[in-house]
């Protein structure tokens, strides 16, 4: 099969190759992909620039040779002892090797594709939607007033839609003036740009941030007594060698004696979750934005416009 290999950190060193075709083990499917989308954590594991990546993934080389996580597709053989899906089920989530022709999936993160759903919304769900469904699951929304910060990415632009799904009494977004309309059919109350202004002035119960480019002084300003942060994963900015770590730390420091609070989330993707996420896109309230569709044979293409951290919405990968 075709595949998307890297033998070396770096996204240069991506390239296409032919590969033998995986199989599924215990508790795994064998999925046929249709179609596979792009993550900020595809970036980060490809690029080693931050070293705990490497203490985590293989310090010479990336552990997973075969790039990619996100996907829909067709199951084509199950793993002894499966039953929870069969051969010929759609289905869709988080699988090992996504940016290939075939991948396999563990049963417990993959989700029965709805019908209605286009499988370009449903290969996008696992990482940035499941991100952006835990953070305003945890962040008691309803009734409060919330901004998110990288309102117009993969997980900010669901979250501004997810938001307003859990009861936001209102919703600003933080994007560039070129993204403004996007979020603001997507139900951004108010759009700032944040190439000139400055969205920790203003008061908040929820703070959202996808971008992690606020410091956490600025970012506890910004907050309403008993408000919360929520920070997203590694965010967008560039990292350091320890990526997010130390503002992690630094968060729970600051918020430690203070009337407001501070969490981390990043994607734990689980059936209900991904089937949660397909039903939202099924009855209308929940949209996925594609910025570009690559072929697989573009991937150098697609991993240069993802490392630029330019894209608005998804970036999908078509083998």
């Amino acid at each position: 099969m075709k595949a998307a290999v890297q033998d070396s950190y770096g996204a240069e060193h991506i390239t296409i190759k032919s590969v033998e075709r995986p199989k599924p083990g215990p508790g795994q499917v064998l999925v046929q992909v249709t179609v596979a989308t792009m993550n900020a954590a595809d970036w980060h594991l490809a690029s080693g620039e931050m070293q705990v990546v490497k203490i985590a993934e293989g310090l010479r080389r990336p552990k997973a040779y075969v790039k990619g996580t996100d996907a829909c597709g067709v199951v084509v053989e199950v793993g002894p002892g499966t039953s929870d899906f069969s051969v010929g089920d759609k289905v869709f989530g988080s699988m090992k090797g996504a940016f290939a022709d075939y991948a396999v999936a563990d049963n417990d993160r993959l989700g029965l594709s709805p019908d209605g759903v286009a499988s370009e919304a449903l290969a996008s769900l696992a990482i940035a939607g499941v991100t952006a469904l835990q953070a305003v699951e945890t962040s008691d929304l309803k009734g409060a007033s919330v901004i998110v910060n990288g309102a117009s990415g993969g997980v900010g632009h669901y979250a501004v839609q997810l938001a307003n799904i859990y009861g936001a009494s209102s919703v600003d977004a933080v994007c560039s003036t070129k993204n403004a309309g996007m979020v603001k059919e997507l139900g951004a109350n108010n759009v700032i740009d944040y190439q000139t202004d400055d969205f920790t002035a203003g008061d908040y119960d929820v703070v959202i941030d996808c971008v992690v480019n606020r410091s956490i002084g600025n970012l506890h300003r910004s907050l309403n007594p008993g408000g919360r942060l929520v920070l997203v994963g590694a965010g967008k900015d560039k990292p350091g060698p320890l990526g997010p770590i130390p503002k992690i730390i630094w968060s729970q420091c600051r918020f430690l004696f203070s009337n407001r609070s501070a969490k981390l989330v990043s994607a734990k993707e689980t059936r209900e979750r991904l089937e949660k996420l397909a039903a939202f896109h099924a009855d209308g309230r929940l949209r996925t934005i594609v910025d570009t569709e690559f072929k697989l044979e573009e991937i150098a293409q697609a991993y240069e416009l993802l490392g630029s951290r330019r894209a608005a919405g998804k970036l999908l990968i078509r083998p």
